[in-house]
């Protein structure tokens, strides 16, 4: 019976033990909030300050190369969003998900943030591709939403535009029903 009772304490330690993990999960967690953060104030501050350059640096490299009439898009977002920030909520932040496949990583990270100005209530849905070991070029803002909160048509859930992430700058698009 001693042994039994050493047996399954033993065995209990070792599950117990085992299941621990030492606090990474939480740290990877703060990370991807500080990351989110600091991307999200980044694109927020391009958007305050109509700054092309700013913008354009945060797009894929891939992407603003292989784009015709990214810039102008650029322009029409600076035409619509107006107005100094004043604040933001992103909903809990970031959603992030990484695929392995062949020792190839590919991680995106989706935020979507409402953002008070000076001028009006907006909201936006961003993905970021933050790691792609296959092509590096991809790495940066993938698609970017951005709508004026009295044109959306459902503000009790977090915006993602029409869900789909299509790539570049798209404006003025609902959230999905």
């Amino acid at each position: 019976m001693r042994k039994l009772l050493f047996l399954l304490s033993i065995l209990i330690s070792a599950i117990v033990l085992s299941s621990c993990s030492g606090g990474e999960g939480n740290l990877s967690l703060d990370k991807d909030f500080s990351v989110a953060k600091e991307k999200n104030e980044i694109i927020l501050e391009a958007l305050e300050s109509q700054s092309n350059e700013l913008l354009t640096m945060q797009f894929s490299t891939e992407y603003v190369n292989n784009t015709s009439g990214f810039s102008a898009t650029v322009e029409e977002l600076f035409d619509y969003f107006n107005g100094e920030v004043l604040s933001y909520n992103d909903w809990g932040g970031p959603l992030v998900e990484t695929t392995k496949e062949n020792d190839q990583v590919f991680q995106t990270m989706e935020a979507t943030l409402d953002v008070q100005t000076t001028e009006c209530e907006y909201r936006l849905a961003i993905k970021y591709v933050t790691k792609d070991t296959s092509n590096p070029k991809n790495v940066g803002v993938h698609s970017l939403y951005v709508i004026k909160a009295n044109d959306d048509i459902c503000l009790e859930y977090a915006y993602w535009g029409d869900g789909k992430f299509t790539p570049g700058i798209n404006i003025g698009i609902p959230n999905i029903e």
